[in-house]
């Protein structure tokens, strides 16, 4: 497995815990509408978020022409949809959004071995993050599972103009990995941004299963793990 040169490591609910940062966030929202949250609402967010952005990925969800920031049209859209019986307006989403994205940084912590892992691997390999995740809290995570600092890149989906897995998000990640596409592995929780998206881009992945979930058929990771630090025994 040394013939990797450059490590992709995808950021939310790969290295942070991100779903946990979700639910906080949201709980504020709901505060807001003055709807009591219970963690099965916190839950019902997170699965309506996850499928509202394969949604998106899939074409079923498209942008008007004109729009000038895709990232908070789609994030706004968003609860209009959950909030559907609401009828909310578009200023009304936009602001929620606003909210929602203020308190994400609230609950941050790493996913177990983060830290430990970065620290192992980051002599031995050029470390990137791509990652569709909010721009504004994406070096602050960083902070947090870094022990100490390194050199790395980014590649945000916010600056791309395009989210993982769109085959333009992955031209900006070999724009920086400067080896052949065979010397990088992309590491992520994600079947499809991650998985799918490394396979369709003729990219190496690892996919990053804590939960023991059943892989469908169409997915092929090159490799699976359970926990970070296995991670540093496969390479």
């Amino acid at each position: 497995m040394n013939k990797y040169k450059v490590l992709a490591f995808d950021i939310d609910d790969t290295l942070i815990n991100d779903t946990k940062s979700r639910k906080v966030a949201f709980s504020n929202v709901s505060s807001y509408l003055d709807i009591p949250y219970t963690e099965e609402l916190g839950n019902s967010f997170v699965t309506f978020d996850n499928c509202f952005w394969d949604d998106f990925q899939s074409g079923k969800i498209l942008i008007p022409q004109g729009t000038e920031n895709f990232a908070i049209y789609l994030r706004s859209l968003r609860f209009q949809k959950f909030y559907e019986t609401l009828s909310l307006d578009y200023n009304t989403a936009q602001f929620l959004n606003e909210l929602y994205t203020n308190h994400l940084g609230d609950a941050l912590e790493p996913i177990p071995g983060a830290r430990e892992t970065l620290e192992i691997l980051k002599d031995r390999y050029k470390i990137i993050f791509p990652t569709n995740g909010v721009k504004k809290f994406i070096q602050h995570k960083l902070d947090i599972v870094m022990d100490s600092p390194f050199d790395f890149d980014i590649i945000c989906a916010e600056n791309v103009g395009k989210n993982k897995p769109n085959s333009l998000f992955f031209q900006y990640v070999f724009q920086k990995c400067h080896c052949d596409k065979s010397e990088i592995l992309l590491i992520g929780d994600s079947l499809t941004n991650d998985v799918l998206g490394g396979m369709k881009n003729g990219i190496d992945t690892c996919w990053f299963n804590p939960n023991h979930l059943l892989l469908p058929q169409e997915y092929e990771p090159t490799m699976e793990i359970d926990n970070l630090l296995e991670l540093t025994r496969k390479l």
